[in-house]
C-alpha cells in the first residue's frame, strides 16, 4: 500500500512543480495538433498549386494557339510568303514560355513526390513548432 501511495504522489508532484508526464502528455498533443496543421496546410496547398499551374498551362496554350493561327493566316494572305510577320517573334517567345512552364510543372510534380517520399521516411518527426506561424 505504501508503494502504490508513494508512486501516486510521485505522479501527482507538487503544487510548484509541473510533473514530467503532464508536460509529455501536452508537448504530444500540441505535436498531434501541429502535425494534423502541417497535413491541412499541405494538402490546400498542393490543390492550389496544381490548379494555378493548370490554370496557367491552358492560358499559355490558348494564345498559343491563338498566335500560331494568326501567323499562318497572315502567311497565306501575304504577297511574299517568306517574309518575316511582326508576331513570329511573339510566337517564338510564347512558346519558350511554354516550354518553361512544362519544365516548371515537371519540377513542381518532382518535389511534391520527393516530399511526400521524404515524410514517409521520416516517419512521425514533425516540424519546428514555429514553422506554421510562418504562414
Amino acid at each position: 500500500f505504501e508503494e502504490l501511495a508513494s508512486g501516486l504522489l510521485r505522479l501527482r508532484g507538487s503544487r510548484r512543480r509541473l510533473h514530467s508526464l503532464m508536460l509529455q502528455k501536452d508537448m504530444l498533443s500540441c505535436n498531434r495538433r501541429e502535425v494534423h496543421q502541417l497535413e491541412k496546410f499541405e494538402s490546400e496547398f498542393r490543390l492550389k498549386a496544381s490548379a494555378d499551374l493548370a490554370s496557367v498551362d491552358s492560358s499559355f496554350a490558348t494564345e498559343f494557339a491563338a498566335m500560331q493561327e494568326q501567323l499562318l493566316a497572315e502567311r497565306v494572305v501575304a504577297e511574299n510568303p517568306c517574309a518575316a510577320s511582326p508576331f513570329e517573334d511573339e510566337v517564338l517567345k510564347l512558346q519558350g514560355l511554354v516550354t518553361e512552364l512544362e519544365s516548371l510543372k515537371a519540377d513542381a510534380t518532382d518535389l511534391v513526390a520527393r516530399h511526400s517520399k521524404s515524410r514517409e521516411s521520416l516517419g512521425s518527426v514533425s516540424p519546428p513548432s514555429d514553422f506554421l506561424q510562418l504562414y
